[in-house]
């Protein structure tokens, strides 16, 4: 169970429970096991079927200092962060259907019971014309947008991704997963994940202070474009399966770039008739380099095409750019503890001063079986600059 205390920021802490016998390399509740239930049909059949769920409750205190006032804002809220009905299917050798349902950040503040909707949902071709490292995926799959953004929530070094990552995977493409086309290689020394699809939708349509077009409207836009190139100079040191913690089991280096391009967005704000455009582009850098025990990530972000103000009648378009750093390392040997900080720099809007947000995470994971069930506490501070305040301190 998670608490998260926001003191203009956010304070994560997870209760740490320790006994004198768990002392050792081996995780307390066993090795991790693969998702699902798997249902396979009669020897000679060509289908299998592997049904899953994922449920992750999240217990939270928010504590809210309001700028230039003593006074402090207290609240509590307990919510389902994760709620999902996975599908796996596959047809053949070549044919795979997958598929999640989900309820994300069910009754999260006033929100209610929110509604069930497709998550990921795809086909999957693997083989690809004739060549296995290749596969083709139709419908609702990951665009590689971050690293971390890609990597599943379960591999992630913390429950929360950071700030710079969240706007990247709404920039050009609706939550990373708007309906899109997909190709993926795989080979000795890189890797390719090129996508074209749908763009945006309003409600991740956000401006440098981080709000929405609200009562805007998008009326139409161009498709969205664009490739992750991952490198892996050493052939011993792969990283296939993306993750952010591999429990000092392998060692992995690798460098990515990706560019992303969406055009003609063709917009109005909630306070304004006319009808504006505009065009998105994203770049992004990444480094991994994992060493048995310790591991060092990051990633760098240039976004263009951002807007300054949604409210005001003069719209000023400009630049952001930004990214983190974060390192871990895993004490295997005491009690599979793994300690670990996350830095982020990030200007929100190059153009003029006040826009700049900074952040650390302090915290430590206690892995009792591998990526299935973990324990965390951490300490998380977030400055921003005055550009960033909203009238109410949040």
């Amino acid at each position: 169970m998670i608490y998260n205390f926001r003191n203009k920021k956010i304070f994560s802490l997870i209760l740490l429970l320790f006994c004198h016998h768990c002392l050792g390399k081996a995780f307390l509740w066993g090795e991790p096991t693969p998702w699902g239930v798997e249902l396979i049909g009669g020897k000679e059949s060509q289908l299998k079927l592997k049904l899953g769920t994922r449920l992750h409750l999240v217990g939270k205190h928010d504590s809210n200092v309001v700028s230039g006032s003593p006074k402090t804002r207290d609240s509590q809220d307990f919510y389902l962060r994760r709620t999902r009905f996975q599908l796996d299917m596959r047809l053949r050798d070549r044919f795979r259907v997958y598929m999640d349902i989900r309820n994300d950040s069910s009754n999260l503040g006033d929100t209610g019971e929110g509604q069930f909707n497709i998550g990921d949902g795809y086909l999957s071709v693997e083989n690809f014309l004739g060549h296995r490292s290749q596969t083709l995926l139709i419908g609702r799959a990951k665009v590689d947008v971050s690293r971390t953004a890609t990597v599943s929530s379960a591999r992630i070094l913390f429950v929360d991704r950071p700030a710079i990552a969240d706007e990247a995977s709404q920039f050009v493409n609706h939550n990373r997963r708007a309906s899109n086309l997909t190709f993926k290689g795989v080979y000795p020394f890189f890797s390719i994940r090129a996508s074209v699809g749908d763009g945006i939708q309003k409600s991740g349509f956000q401006d440098a202070k981080g709000n929405d077009l609200s009562s805007g409207q998008i009326f139409r836009q161009r498709p969205m474009v664009g490739a992750k190139l991952r490198f892996y100079p050493f052939s011993e040191m792969g990283d296939q399966k993306l993750s952010e913690t591999y429990f000092g089991e392998r060692s992995v280096f690798s460098v990515g770039v990706g560019a992303f391009h969406l055009g003609g967005v063709e917009y109005k704000t909630g306070n304004s008739s006319q009808i504006r455009q505009l065009q998105r582009s994203l770049l992004n850098l990444e480094l991994t380099w994992v060493y048995r025990q310790w591991s060092l990530m990051g990633e760098y972000f240039d976004f263009n095409g951002v807007i300054q103000d949604f409210s005001a009648l003069n719209l000023v378009e400009g630049d952001s750019r930004g990214g983190y750093l974060q390192t871990q390392y895993l004490l295997s040997q005491f009690f599979m503890l793994a300690p670990f900080i996350r830095f982020e720099s990030w200007d929100r809007f190059q153009s003029a001063a006040g826009y700049r947000q900074n952040s650390y995470l302090i915290g430590i994971n206690w892995y009792l079986q591998g990526e299935n069930i973990r324990l965390s506490a951490a300490y998380a501070k977030t400055k921003r600059g005055s550009g960033l305040w909203v009238p109410d301190g949040r």
